[in-house]
């Protein structure tokens, strides 16, 4: 006879088998059919029992404790029960769940006793009986609900506010569970009962949607394949790649955190759980937050999900970036303002400076906003305008005949466009336009408030890790950029970093700073370019054009905390001027060639040394001499499995990071998170990793370009460990060493650029977020002086919103100085800052560059 399949199954840890009793005899009570391994009969085999059992069940109990979660049984039941759409787990102890099951609300049983009257064994004995049938069972709320763009289908999840108040935290993990379409081909691999084959299959899966950019793809099907191989070497050097993770802390504490993609600005808030939160893994890419508690203004916030930080100009690892947001009572924070939080700024390269915390107008100042000032009088009542130093050609103007400066079209006193006086029917929520400096000015004292510096300005604008990886890349799209006129603010979704919208484009805005007669407007306006959101336009005081609006700021604390940082800034000059970037003659280059001069040696190289392994790669340490000081360094080679020898090699030059902190070279991937290089060795070809002097075990100390000294000195040791790099690689039988490829990443890419001028060895080299170096640095290592003696092809590939390396002040001017011939040498700009490239774009550049002019790998 046939044995009915069970109404529930029960999961549990054996350490949890008397609580397990429990409550198998309370469900059996209540009149379900139970089933749990206790159920077995003698002689029935295991798995093939529990496997039937669990895919019959209408329900499945997963008991959640403290053992229990690490349990791979427990999480692989769950996961069956998951797919299935039966999983009820119940939390019986204080535990933090796996990730992924913390998708799904848990029954809080963690004080109950057996009591089956008990009102939480009543409620949960009803959803049960929902669940297996016995009552109607409605579907969730949202169930069907899609992440806009991406494919991925987000559980619903209960707010605990509209649920009443549970001790249990409920957290959404982006791409958790993803549409069967988005991943054809391999999702379905871990859907069933998955063998460690299919894990790996799923890992290659893994691999092609990172390369294509599906991070959220990539990240749910990670989630899964880590349960069966945790320890897959692949799937952790893969993982940096589409994977960040998140602390959220706030005060107060206890608020509630929702969750978005960024670009899904029409999408359901998910509830990511109650601050404080650690380590909440995420996929790559911006998100929105939100914050919320009762008797507090909602707060919201944008940033990007990275596992790095670009502190004080280097990248630097951090387990888990750290997001700390302040919620004010209702009432505390002024109408129409979002808090900004104080911190370190710097603006155009300028010496950083703190900036206290303040408040800022969400969005910019509109037409009704400023119709309100002038029935108020205020283009009548002095005190609004007295100290301005208003001029008319120069000259100062007393007051009446400084208003007279001031009309619009009519005559009337308001902004330029307006007519008698108002602001065309229709257009109240435009920004206003039209105004002078000092009319925004005047405007901000009958409101009591203050222009922003440009400090201020771009405080609430970017980020302050803006150079790690651009929110700037997925704000500027979102932004009024390249149209046809101004909108309605805050009608595009381009949201700022705390909370702004519209600070990127619609209409540049004025700050307080201004240099003699000019002042600044930043930000853009609707015809620009989207990279020019960080332009500073210089434009005169009295400027009433209509591409020009302002928005306000609020200090916090004592009115003048922030004053000094109203002076007088120059902004109108470029980085390097034009007339510094004029390279040494051929007389005195070979000057600086005569002391960068290299000779070969006796190398002793050491035998290879395998470190590491996944399917893609084996990872090599060999050491050699350098040639001087009696010194002998390490090399780092990632030798592919895919393809024949002989391989042709890569070498790479990281960033700045690795001569400003001392590393460890063991911890050396292909590339690192931000700009990793995987699909190099992927393509066939072997990467290789110099421990150039100053680096990671042969660092001593920070990187001062100050010590001129120090400085050429360093560099010239960096060629020849370049050159006795390549000594080696030519002795090895497994390397085409006539094929030679280079590649720099922002450091390795701009201040490193001797290096490609100096070794003729090189046949091709690819410069990622590189350009022109301009730091103050002798004429000895000036990039200005070694680019035009570049003769290899050279590809670059830069994001059009880097902050560090802009395409104005670093990118074209090198593209433009290197001697390569024209048809040898390619800029390619993209969506991104100065780290994160579009990885399926950068790929498709870098390998095709390599193929065109080292020739395709052997297969």
């Amino acid at each position: 006879m046939t044995t009915p399949s069970p109404d529930i199954f029960l999961s549990y840890c054996r350490d949890d088998q008397a609580s397990a009793r429990v409550y198998a005899e309370a469900l059996q009570s209540e009149g379900f059919r139970v089933w749990w391994d206790q159920s077995l009969s003698v002689g029935e085999a295991y798995d093939e029992v529990t496997e039937r059992a669990l895919e019959g069940a209408r329900a499945v109990v997963v008991l959640w404790s403290k053992k229990s979660v690490a349990s791979r049984w427990v999480r692989a039941e769950a996961t069956t029960a998951d797919r299935n759409k039966v999983l009820a787990p119940v939390m019986i102890e204080a535990c933090k769940r796996p990730i992924m099951f913390e998708l799904t609300q848990s029954a809080d049983l963690s004080g109950w006793k057996g009591n089956r009257e008990d009102p939480a064994w009543r409620s949960f004995v009803g959803d049960i009986g929902r669940l297996v049938g016995r009552g109607e069972r409605q579907p969730p709320p949202g169930a069907d609900e899609h992440l806009s763009g991406s494919g991925v289908s987000i559980p619903p999840v209960v707010s605990q506010n509209s649920r009443g108040a549970r001790n249990s935290k409920v957290f959404v993990a982006i791409g958790a569970a993803v549409a069967l379409a988005a991943l054809a081909g391999g999702y379905w691999l871990l859907q069933r009962s998955t063998s460690q084959k299919e894990a790996r299959e799923a890992i290659q899966q893994i691999s092609k949607l990172a390369d294509a950019n599906k991070y959220h793809e990539a990240f749910a099907l990670a989630q899964r394949a880590r349960r069966v191989l945790p320890d897959d070497a692949m799937l952790k050097s893969l993982t940096p790649i589409f994977t960040g993770a998140y602390s959220v802390n706030s005060t107060p504490s206890e608020v509630e955190v929702y969750l978005r993609a960024y670009d899904d600005v029409n999408g359901e808030w998910q509830h990511v759980g109650r601050t404080p939160l650690e380590r909440v893994e995420m996929p790559r890419g911006a998100l929105r937050w939100r914050f919320e508690k009762p008797g507090y203004t909602t707060v919201e916030r944008a940033n990007s999900a990275l596992a790095d930080r670009l502190v004080a100009g280097a990248f630097l690892t951090d387990a888990a970036g750290k997001l700390d947001v302040t919620l004010h009572k209702v009432g505390d924070q002024p109408a129409g303002m979002i808090f900004v939080p104080a911190g370190r700024v710097s603006v155009k390269r300028l010496e950083s400076v703190d900036v206290p915390a303040f408040y800022i107008d969400r969005t910019e100042v509109t037409n009704a906003a400023f119709k309100a000032f002038i029935d108020a009088g205020g283009y009548e009542r002095r005190a609004f305008w007295d100290g301005l130093d208003i001029r008319n050609g120069g000259k100062p103007l007393v007051f009446d005949d400084a208003m007279k400066l001031f009309v619009d079209e009519t005559g009337r006193q308001g902004p330029a466009s307006w007519e008698l006086g108002s602001y065309p029917a229709g257009e109240g929520d435009l920004p206003v336009t039209g105004v002078s400096w000092y009319e925004a000015e005047a405007y901000a004292r009958y409101r009591g408030l203050a222009l922003p510096t440009a400090f201020h300005w771009h405080s609430a604008a970017l980020l302050p890790d803006e150079g790690a990886d651009s929110l700037a890349a997925f704000i500027a799209p979102l932004s009024n950029l390249g149209s046809g006129g101004p909108e309605p603010v805050a009608r595009r979704q381009g949201m700022g970093p705390y909370g702004t919208y519209d600070m990127f484009g619609n209409v540049r805005e004025w700050i307080s700073n201004f240099r003699g007669s000019k002042g600044w407007a930043v930000g853009g306006y609707w015809e620009d370019a989207v990279y020019s959101y960080r332009d500073m336009a210089s434009v005169s005081l009295s400027d009433r054009s209509p591409f020009t609006g302002f928005r306000l700021i609020k200090s916090i604390g004592e009115p003048g905390n922030a004053r000094h940082l109203n002076a007088e800034l120059d902004f109108s000059r470029s980085i390097r001027p034009p007339s510094q970037i004029k390279p040494v003659s051929d007389e005195v280059y070979a000057t600086f060639q005569r002391q960068f001069a290299y000779q070969p040696g006796p190398l002793d190289a050491s035998a290879p040394m395998e470190t590491a392994s996944t399917e893609d790669w084996i990872k090599q340490r060999v050491s050699f001499n350098t040639g001087y000081n009696n010194e002998r360094m390490d090399a780092i080679l990632f030798v592919p499995k895919r393809g024949n020898p002989p391989f042709q090699p890569v070498i790479l030059m990281s960033g700045i990071q690795t001569v400003l902190f001392p590393g460890k070279s063991e911890d050396i991937e292909p590339g690192f998170s931000v700009m990793p290089l995987d699909y190099v060795v992927k393509s066939g070809r072997m990467l290789v990793q110099p421990i150039f002097q100053g680096s990671y075990e042969r660092f001593k100390s920070r990187m001062d370009i100050r010590d001129e000294i120090r400085t050429n000195r360093e560099w010239i040791e960096r060629r020849w460990d370049l050159g006795r790099t390549i000594d080696y690689l030519e002795t090895r039988p497994d390397v085409d060493a006539k094929r030679l490829g280079y590649i720099g990443i922002s450091f390795g890419g701009s201040t490193a650029i001797p290096l490609l001028a100096l070794e003729p060895r090189l046949k091709a080299a690819v410069l990622l977020s590189g350009g022109l170096d301009n730091s103050t640095l002798s004429p000895l290592i000036d990039g200005v002086n070694h680019a035009p003696r570049v003769r290899i092809p050279v590809l670059m590939v830069n994001g059009r919103y880097d902050e560090i390396l802009s395409v104005e002040d670093a990118q074209k001017p090198l593209f433009r100085l290197l001697g390569t011939p024209d048809k040898d040498k390619r800029h390619v700009v993209l969506e991104y800052g100065h780290g994160s490239p579009p990885r399926a774009q950068v790929l498709m550049e870098t390998l095709g560059w390599f193929d065109k002019y080292l020739g395709p790998v052997r297969r």
